[in-house]
């Protein structure tokens, strides 16, 4: 899962130079008209109205790559301990960082079973940022205080992600020296669940892409847990590349690094950014998105996956061929992955929701005409919840939630959206992670700028 804000490549690129610069989402218009699949309602003052059925029809999807197989019922479940709390949480809006100072912003959210991690970053004294961790109940308890992950007083530190893999909570993030032309490094440390630090320091995930460079840039983090272990995604500068490119890093339970890494899809004359990473723990198969940007012509979001056991990832394909689309994130779970992203949809842009098994149409959530962006999906069952804003100005935002389902062979919106407050809502991707079946928690930023604050809330997705 990513978390990264919606703002131009510019910004990003200007970070290269030691530049931090403020964001706001772009509007993007005209294009192809992908059209509504649903109405817009003046009750809820925001997205596309789904199947109002309360009986869902559950089924298990395959994913691309295995359009000939047959959905069946999984016969392998996997146990996991949640607390009472967490099937009845707090509705509450909860303050993330209290003590905090303002500007709380990049919220990286993880179920460990029984509570929620947090990661976050907030303003040093130097003018940089430092990264948080911290450990809350589904009743909003404290479980660990917050705490420094990383303490590099002349170090900038953005971006945390974050995944669970057993007992342990693996967070990476992006460091940026200062020291153009090779500023950019990935760190991350592994976590018990007692918030004890299993490295005496953050480690520096290597390169290891095939005929790297010694000293490279290296950004934008993504990561997920597997059946063996977790996966950490960036963007990282490749040689024979006049961009970034997806490198895929595959890390142990302990937090080794192995011998190799991936390039899944090697583009000598373009740039790939803002990776994401998805798991089909049942299935075997590891899935990357990111963000396909070329000097001329609109971005487009690219998907590739490979099985376990396989050298090389399958070619590349586009989410949603032939229309600009953006910010994509993926959500993997047992059975399936899903993937969000935003993309022209007439005047505006809009959110779709694609399953893994590619075969039905997306799903497509955001009030028309609007500027729907920076969308982030986990499965909830067999279905998926989607958190995501709609700009109302600069960098004010709503939040919205919903979900798509599977009912009567359609993949489609779930009743209303859900606004998450009446706060608006700063350009930084929100954070989301299942907790049960029909409940998940949302991490964003809130306030004006720079006075923003970390705030989290619990949904029940399926009442």
């Amino acid at each position: 899962m990513n978390r990264r804000e919606s703002v131009s490549h510019f910004v990003r690129l200007m970070l290269l130079a030691g530049l931090w610069l403020g964001c706001s989402p772009g509007n993007s218009t005209g294009g192809l008209d992908v059209g509504d699949t649903g109405s817009a309602t003046d009750k809820t003052d925001t997205a596309r109205q789904g199947d109002a059925t309360d009986k869902l029809e559950l089924a298990v999807h395959i994913d691309a790559g295995q359009l000939d197989a047959t959905p069946t019922e999984p016969d392998v479940t996997v146990e996991v301990t949640e607390s009472t709390t967490c099937e009845d949480p707090t509705l509450d809006i909860l303050d993330l960082f209290p003590t905090g100072g303002a500007t709380q912003i990049h919220v990286a959210a993880a179920f460990d079973g029984e509570a929620i991690w947090l990661a976050f970053n907030t303003p040093d004294e130097n003018g940089g940022f430092d990264t948080w961790a911290t450990r809350i109940g589904c009743d909003g308890a404290r479980l660990v205080e917050p705490f420094l992950l990383h303490q590099s007083p002349w170090h900038s530190e953005l971006d945390p992600a974050m995944a669970v893999y057993g007992d342990r909570v693996l967070v990476a993030w992006q460091q940026d020296s200062g020291q153009f032309p090779n500023n950019l490094s990935v760190y991350y440390q592994l976590l018990s669940l007692a918030g004890e630090v299993q490295f005496d320091s953050p480690r520096e995930l290597p390169v290891l892409a095939a005929d790297t460079e010694p000293d490279v840039n290296s950004w934008m983090p993504a990561v997920a847990s597997t059946a063996d272990g977790l996966e950490i995604a960036t963007a990282s500068a490749v040689a024979g590349a006049q961009g970034f490119q997806v490198v895929v890093t595959p890390v142990d339970g302990d937090g080794n690094v192995g011998k190799i890494a991936y390039l899944p899809d090697f583009e000598s004359d373009t740039s790939q950014v803002y990776p994401t990473v998805g798991i089909n723990s049942l299935a075997g198969r590891s899935f990357v998105a990111w963000t396909r940007t070329v000097m001329e012509g609109e971005d487009r979001v690219m998907l590739a996956w490979r099985d376990d056991g396989m050298d090389e990832y399958e070619p590349a394909i586009e989410a949603l061929p032939g229309v600009s689309t953006a910010n994509s994130n993926l959500g993997g779970g047992e059975s399936t992955v899903f993937m969000a992203f935003d993309a022209t949809a007439g005047a505006g842009r809009d959110i779709f929701v694609r399953a893994g098994s590619w075969v039905e149409g997306p799903c497509q959530l955001g009030q028309s005409g609007a500027v729907n962006h920076s969308p982030a999906v986990v499965p909830v069952g067999y279905h998926a919840a989607v958190a995501w804003y709609e700009n109302v100005g600069g960098n004010k935002n709503k939040l919205w939630v919903q979900a798509c389902i599977f009912n009567s062979g359609e993949f489609a919106p779930f009743h209303f959206a859900e606004k998450a407050n009446d706060a608006f809502a700063a350009p930084y991707q929100p954070a989301i992670t299942q907790v049960t079946d029909s409940v998940v928690f949302v991490g964003w930023s809130e306030g004006l700028s720079p006075d923003f604050k970390a705030r989290g809330r619990f949904f029940r997705i399926f009442d």
